[in-house]
């Protein structure tokens, strides 16, 4: 086994990360329409972050029995703070939600078509695997694509590749970012209460600390392995990759829209 002391992170992911920040997508976010089809998109991004962080939570917390401490009590913490805000927020009225119900509803506040997620979830729930429940929907390929290979990184089991997607993958997005897109439209922001709130409160709870823990994270479960962190730095840029082509589909949606 190949051992290292200081993992360096792979810099075509800071090259794959500006290219997400600068994404042509934005120029294109002006109209009610293509915020609603950015949201019919974007919804399914907000579902599999949760089974990301669900599977991490699962294997660094205290969640089988009978119970024992958790390795590491550190990052035990900040994955059960992580899950309680986004599986039990308040939403705007003060209603216990998950972030994903809340952005479900600030589709529905802004007339974006929820049935597509809403089927989905549903076939989730009677039991389709997420690769059955892809099939029967015929989703487009951005969205199917995106979520294959999420899915396929948790079904290995490998928590050093599930810690990469949530590293890398999910957590350094910017919720700035559309917040920006929304307010800066030509659309009354009223229309959009609960996607400004959804966003306000991710730029609120994302603090300074989380892209630090989250390596510590990932770091702890490579153990010093060379092979497991080249591993995780593949996964991580497969990742990133995914999630442009999700963007690239998405322009590709508005302008045929």
């Amino acid at each position: 086994m190949h051992k290292i002391t200081s993992p360096t992170i792979d810099p075509e992911i800071a090259v794959l990360q500006d290219a997400l920040k600068n994404h042509e997508l934005y120029a294109y976010i002006r109209t009610q329409k293509d915020i609603k089809t950015f949201m019919e998109h974007h919804v399914f991004a907000v579902l599999d972050f949760m089974s990301i962080l669900k599977s991490l939570q699962i294997y660094l917390t205290g969640m089988t029995l009978p119970w024992t401490p958790p390795k590491n009590a550190k990052l035990s913490r900040f994955l059960n703070e992580i899950v309680a805000v986004e599986e039990s927020d308040l939403d705007l009225t003060g209603t216990p939600k998950s972030h994903f119900e809340m952005y479900v509803d600030a589709m529905e506040e802004a007339g974006a078509n929820t049935e597509t997620i809403n089927s989905f979830v549903k076939a989730l729930e009677e039991g389709d695997s997420p690769s059955k429940a892809l099939k029967t929907l015929k989703l487009n390929k951005g969205i199917s694509n995106f979520l294959s290979y999420t899915f396929q990184t948790i079904d290995s089991k490998q928590m050093h590749l599930i810690a990469a997607l949530f590293t890398f993958g999910r957590e350094l997005l910017l919720p700035e970012v559309f917040l920006k897109l929304i307010k800066n439209s030509k659309e009354d922001l009223s229309k959009y209460a609960k996607f400004v709130y959804y966003l306000e409160r991710h730029i609120e709870i994302d603090g300074d600390e989380h892209g630090p823990l989250s390596i510590e994270i990932l770091v702890d479960l490579c153990e010093g392995n060379l092979d497991k962190w080249t591993e995780a730095m593949d996964v991580s840029k497969k990742a990133l990759k995914t999630r442009i082509a999700l963007w690239d589909q998405i322009v590709l949606s508005i302008k045929n829209s």
